[in-house]
């Protein structure tokens, strides 16, 4: 950190590199620190009272002892994280294998079912004589089979662009198998309403589900969580860049940037509701794209139009130890459990229970849950805590603008990251804040 600095050291460190600002702590910012860290004196701006945005990690109280419990990034696989693996080892981050199954509970337990293994699948005995069931298990493999080949074959078409909804609708898979399956899975992915889900690309959704192994029995990747809580990594980080120019401004609230003869100025809202001013060289917004717009709105900077486009859903995430939020079934709890508890001929309110012990291999008999968007009461005796989160609707237009987005990037020495930039989880994020981190560097080094 500066601070840590002698006054020759911090003027020296002034005049040979440029200043960079990232407003947004996230996993694109901290990933755009990391790599600026030798490069550049940076300021990270963050609005919130802790580093990470959606890697959260909470100590609670469970049987006189503190349990690390993650309630925003909580999982990473060794086949589409390569980057962050990377880092992990970089930093000597330990992580334990963590269980990914998932489970379905419809109308209150009217209807449930898990596909782990053919016990879990028919864990309503009845539904191995349920013609419909029997016919959603088909449909499952018939998508997984078609939805690939069909998506080639759109390309260069005018389906190219063919909307998730619109394919079901096309190829006539009926509502069970949406209702039951398909938009519950993604919709837990993305922690997004099923009738959002309905709009995704078609082509996003299906690369998603090949990469990460979802339209395949075999081949899936094994997932990780972080030992200790996914914090550690941040922590690790921190320790590594101590003794670098970097200076971390939590509390602190990103109100515009405006150009000026020498640079850039960012305003700021300080946590004594002060206002500053910061100049720097070059300014990454590593905030969600619909706050970058309004940081650059004063600006009138060509990106913010583009990055109005793109939507964020809201998202309530409860830290508990409710039981009623799981399915009825023992049999069919799974790590990443989604739940109405409406009845099953109404349009259902939906809610994502994640079961903690078996995805974080926690040190305690006591079971955890972190629900998203609860569809019932949960018991105020078992609530450890409530968390705000907001996460990108992964639609057409958000589609557009990424692909808009790049013709924008650098000008004026503005630039913006995230996940929303890919497919809105940590390793796009990664990749997204050292993309633009390499690029600034590339621009002294001409």
């Amino acid at each position: 950190m500066l601070q840590n600095h002698s006054p020759q050291q911090i003027k020296t460190l002034k005049m040979n590199k440029p200043h960079v600002v990232i407003i947004g702590s996230g996993i694109s910012g901290l990933s755009a620190c990391w790599h600026l860290r030798n490069h550049a004196r940076i300021t990270l701006i963050e609005k919130g009272n802790y580093l990470g945005g959606h890697t959260h990690t909470h100590g609670l109280h469970v049987d006189e002892k503190v349990v690390h419990v993650d309630s925003g990034f909580i999982v990473f696989n060794d086949k589409t994280y390569p980057g962050l693996i990377d880092w992990f080892s970089t930093l000597n981050i330990a992580s334990h294998p963590a269980d990914m199954s998932f489970s379905v509970s419809l109308g209150n337990g009217e209807f449930e079912w898990s596909g782990s293994n053919l016990k879990t699948i028919f864990a309503q005995k009845q539904r191995i004589y349920d013609a419909a069931f029997l016919k959603m298990l088909l449909d499952i493999l018939r998508f997984n089979r078609n939805a690939p080949k069909d998506v080639a074959r759109y390309q260069s078409t005018k389906k190219a662009s063919i909307s998730l909804g619109e394919y079901l609708d096309e190829e006539r898979y009926n509502a069970y198998f949406q209702n039951r399956y398909l938009l519950p899975m993604a919709g837990a992915i993305w922690s997004c309403s099923t009738s959002e889900i309905r709009k995704f690309p078609l082509k996003f959704l299906v690369s998603f589900c090949e990469n990460h192994g979802l339209l395949s029995v075999l081949n899936r990747p094994q997932w990780f969580s972080v030992k200790g809580g996914s914090e550690s990594y941040i922590n690790a980080m921190l320790k590594v860049t101590a003794d670098l120019p970097i200076s971390i401004k939590k509390n602190t609230r990103a109100l515009s940037v405006k150009k000026t003869p020498t640079g850039l100025k960012i305003t700021t809202l300080e946590a004594d509701q002060t206002h500053k001013n910061i100049d720097c060289d070059h300014v990454l917004l590593a905030s969600h794209a619909d706050e970058s717009a309004q940081i650059l709105k004063t600006m009138g900077h060509a990106m913010t139009s583009v990055l109005s486009r793109i939507k964020f859903q809201s998202n309530t995430a409860v830290m508990h130890m409710d039981s009623s939020l799981m399915p009825k079934l023992s049999t069919a709890w799974s790590s990443w459990n989604y739940l109405s508890h409406d009845s099953l001929d109404a349009n259902p309110r939906i809610g994502v229970t994640y079961f903690m012990n078996k995805l974080q291999d926690l040190p305690t008999r006591k079971n955890l849950f972190v629900t998203l968007n609860p569809t019932k009461q949960i018991d105020p005796s078992k609530i450890f805590k409530s968390i705000e989160y907001s996460h990108p609707v992964m639609n057409q237009d958000r589609e557009i603008a990424v692909r808009n987005i790049h013709r924008f990037q650098g000008e004026n020495n503005v630039w913006v990251a995230g996940a929303w930039m890919g497919n809105g989880f940590h390793e796009s994020g990664f990749q997204s804040g050292r993309h633009v981190a390499e690029k600034i560097i590339d621009n002294y080094n001409r």
